[in-house]
């Protein structure tokens, strides 16, 4: 079976694209530059972040017990089949979990397809509970992010549209709001 990078939430709610005016703009308008996307899975609640590829290794984590937005690092052990329709690894930067549900995860970790692995947030400057989801059609590149030009923190390694990256399975995400992607 090929390994499909797929939507890795069950329910697809993006309360703000790459394109959104808020705060994602000098994510994908700066140099350099990454695509991400704010999902709240629809809720108000704290909802999972599922492992969307044959197998994860967490690279990175940062922020927890510090001042620090918190962020984990996610790369493929293998290559993935993107949306696209190319093969790559994939490395995945989801921001804002908060330490409670990050506290028990370390470097080295693997989780397979579809295991639970950890909670949506709103540690660091969130207005509420989502993960900020930024993809790179790349291995982990250190330290896992650059300031852009904008000063937004964005994903190293070759960055993409969420778009490009995931693939929608229908029997495991259920869309409610794409926000035009």
């Amino acid at each position: 079976m090929r390994n499909y990078l797929i939507y890795p939430t069950k329910k697809m709610f993006i309360s703000q694209s790459y394109t959104g005016n808020y705060s994602h703009n000098k994510s994908s308008q700066g140099t350099p530059k990454d695509y991400p996307i704010d999902e709240s899975c629809g809720s108000t609640g704290r909802d999972y972040f599922y492992c969307p590829c044959d197998e994860l290794i967490v690279k990175k984590i940062y922020g927890v017990g510090i001042k620090g937005t918190n962020t984990i690092w996610l790369q493929s052990t293998s290559p993935v089949v993107l949306a696209n329709g190319k093969e790559s690894y994939a490395t995945i930067m989801v921001i804002h979990p908060n330490d409670d549900t990050l506290k028990g995860i370390k470097v080295g970790d693997k989780y397979k397809r579809g295991a639970a692995m950890f909670r949506e947030g709103n540690d660091g400057n969130a207005t509420g509970n989502h993960f900020h989801i930024s993809v790179s059609a790349s291995k982990y590149v250190s330290p896992g992010w650059k300031e852009n030009n904008k000063g937004a923190w964005v994903i190293t390694g070759t960055p993409i549209k969420p778009e490009d990256g995931f693939y929608i399975d229908d029997n495991f995400t259920t869309i409610m709001k794409s926000n035009g992607l």
